[in-house]
């Protein structure tokens, strides 16, 4: 079963990249797509 992440970004564009960092940190880590 593959595992999913929704991630709702709200607000500047250093919002974006923090979401972006985040998802990709969170995909290495735990698999997450």
């Amino acid at each position: 079963m593959t595992k999913k992440l929704h991630i709702k970004t709200w607000g500047c564009q250093m919002n974006e990249y923090d979401s972006s960092k985040m998802a990709d940190l969170l995909d290495a880590n735990m698999g997450i797509n």
